[in-house]
């Protein structure tokens, strides 16, 4: 079978803040006994077929994992819910702000600027649950409001009027969403 991540030999691997996958029939993630992996922790290990991962042998799933390698005591086992097959931007809320505190700063595979304490992945995103537009607001004729999406720091805003600044402003009934 295939495999998510393929370890074997190398020296002083630390692996923290990845997505190892395996959609397929295969471990999400394999280290042989030659490996010098020395720490793994605050990653999504994700394999919903076949063998969860192989270390010194099969591993069944994330809780054999982490008895029989020591490893990613603080990690997630979830779907990343990546955008699509050729999209690996992720939308799975526990996957946002659960990186390994204090490793963040510097930007994301698209640019965004990382959190201190960073989502796992390589993407950094707000999960749509994480931001309000605030209270539903009434507003009179001839009033205005000016609505604000709050995200991360470098992220981009879409709203469903196309507009694509951090704001809009609107005079009419409606729904309005970022």
């Amino acid at each position: 079978g295939a495999y998510g991540a393929y370890f074997a030999g190398g020296g002083g691997i630390k692996l923290n803040n990845n997505i190892f996958v395996n959609f397929g029939d295969g471990e999400c993630i394999y280290i042989s006994g030659g490996s010098n992996v020395t720490s793994s922790d605050y990653n999504n290990l994700y394999s919903p077929q076949g063998d969860f991962a192989h270390f010194n042998g099969g591993v069944a799933d994330m809780n054999a994992w982490q008895n029989s390698a020591g490893f990613d005591v603080n990690s997630q086992n979830v779907d990343p819910q990546f955008y699509s097959g050729i999209d690996y931007r992720v939308c799975n809320i526990d996957l946002d702000g659960n990186g390994q505190p204090g490793t963040g700063g510097g930007v994301d595979v698209d640019g965004e600027m990382r959190q201190s304490t960073p989502d796992i992945g390589a993407d950094e995103f707000t999960h749509p649950s994480q931001f309000t537009l605030g209270q539903d607001t009434t507003i009179c004729k001839g009033d205005n409001v000016t609505l604000n999406a709050q995200l991360n720091a470098g992220s981009t805003t879409l709203w469903n009027n196309f507009s694509t600044t951090p704001s809009i402003t609107v005079n009419q009934a409606g729904i309005y969403s970022a």
